[in-house]
C-alpha cells in the first residue's frame, strides 16, 4: 500500500507517525520516576537495539557497508543526535512535557536558520515570520513557566531543539546518503 502513495504523502504519513509516536514519551518519561542517567541508559541502549535491528533488516549482508558509506558525517550525526535525546530526556524531568515538545517544534525552523547560515541557502519572508513568530509564542511558554527548575529544563530542551536541527542539516550535505544506520550509535 505505501508504494502506491506519493512521496509527499508518504512523508506526511511517517510525520504524522512519528508525531503519534513520540507524543506520549514526555509523559513515559515522566512517569517511569528512575534517576537521570538511568533513563538515558535505558533510552540509548533500546534505540540502539531498535536501530539495529531496522539496519539489519533494511540492508542485510550489506550491513556494515550502511555504517562505512556515513563516513565522518555520520560520526557527527550520532553525535548530535545523542545531544538531542539527552536534552529531550533532561528537558522532561526539569520542565513540563508540552513546553519540552513545543520547543522541540521549533527544530525546523531552527534548522532553516543554520542551513542560512552554513548552507547559504536563500530564506523566503515567510520562513522569517514563521522563524519570528515561532520564537515569539515559545518566549511566552517559556517566560510564563518561570521557576528555577523549569529553565533549566527548557534549556534542555532547546539544546534537544538546536541538536535536532544541527542533524538535520548535517544530514544535508550529504544528500542520496542514508544517515539513518547512525542512530544505532547514538545510543
Amino acid at each position: 500500500m505505501i508504494h502506491t502513495l506519493s512521496h509527499r504523502q508518504q512523508g506526511l504519513l511517517l510525520t504524522a507517525g512519528g508525531a503519534l509516536i513520540i507524543s506520549p514519551d514526555a509523559l513515559l518519561i515522566k512517569l517511569i520516576g528512575l534517576p537521570d542517567a538511568d533513563i538515558l541508559v535505558w533510552r540509548g541502549l533500546l534505540t540502539a537495539l531498535g536501530f539495529i535491528t531496522i539496519v539489519a533488516a533494511r540492508h542485510g549482508h550489506g550491513f556494515l557497508d550502511a555504517y562505512r558509506r556515513c563516513g565522518w558525517t555520520g560520526i557527527g550525526v550520532a553525535v548530535l543526535f545523542s545531544f538531542s535525546t539527552f536534552g529531550f530526556v533532561l528537558g522532561n524531568q526539569y520542565t513540563k512535557g508540552g513546553n519540552v515538545l513545543m520547543i522541540l517544534a521549533g527544530a525546523p525552523l531552527i534548522a532553516a536558520l543554520l542551513s542560512r547560515l552554513f548552507l547559504k541557502e536563500y530564506l523566503p519572508r515567510r520562513t522569517w515570520l514563521a522563524i519570528w513568530l515561532c520564537l515569539l509564542g515559545t518566549s511566552l511558554i517559556v517566560l510564563d513557566d518561570a521557576g528555577a527548575g523549569s529553565w533549566i529544563g527548557n534549556g534542555f530542551a532547546l539544546l534537544a531543539a538546536t541538536a535536532l536541527a544541527a542533524n538535520f542539516t548535517l544530514c544535508r550535505t550529504r544528500p542520496g546518503i542514508d544517515m539513518s544506520p547512525m542512530l544505532t550509535l547514538s545510543g
